[in-house]
């Protein structure tokens, strides 16, 4: 979290808290390829508990899920650039939903954090679906990733971005010199 520090008035201010809201920047899970609509499968993990994330994983390795994960503030981010059909997206995010029950799974967090983790892994668990270039692209590009491997999968689609507030508190502390 920011601190901010207000000097010279510890002796006429006590300690507070202000809340407020951070515009962000993210990836919808909805894009285009071939004039239909495909789904991408994103996880917002909240906890730092290896036991979850590799819940989370195996639920994506055992549908043959290609997968980035990285770690962020509060826990890690699990986003899938393989294009999936509306009823086999739901059918997943049920299936999540049970381990994120406080995910949408409908937006992740593209904006950068500086406590947000600074490697990013990769699972190519995928062999038969189309994966979309665009996103396999920001997501590289984001943690200056490169491109070593050609994955056959890769199709051009279209990103929807969002920008959407959070709610962020700034601690204030006062002191005197």
């Amino acid at each position: 979290m920011d601190i901010e520090t207000t000097e010279e008035n510890w002796d006429k201010r006590p300690i507070s808290n202000t809340v407020g809201n951070v515009q962000t920047f993210g990836i919808n899970a909805v894009t285009i390829w071939d004039s239909n609509p495909y789904f991408f499968l994103f996880s917002d993990i909240d906890s730092k508990e290896l036991e979850k994330l590799v819940k989370v994983l195996m639920v994506y390795k055992h549908k043959s899920l290609s997968v980035y994960f990285y770690e962020t503030t509060k826990g890690w981010h699990v986003v899938s650039p393989v294009l999936l059909g509306l009823r086999k997206w739901i059918g997943l995010t049920n299936q999540l939903r049970k381990l994120l029950p406080d995910y949408s799974f409908d937006t992740i967090r593209y904006s950068k954090r500086y406590t947000d983790g600074k490697k990013l892994y990769f699972e190519e668990w995928n062999s038969r679906l189309p994966e979309s270039y665009n996103l396999h692209y920001h997501i590289r590009y984001k943690f200056q990733y490169g491109f070593n491997e050609i994955l056959e999968h890769w199709v051009s689609t279209k990103i929807q971005w969002s920008t959407y507030n959070q709610l962020r508190i700034i601690k204030k502390c006062h002191y005197g010199l």
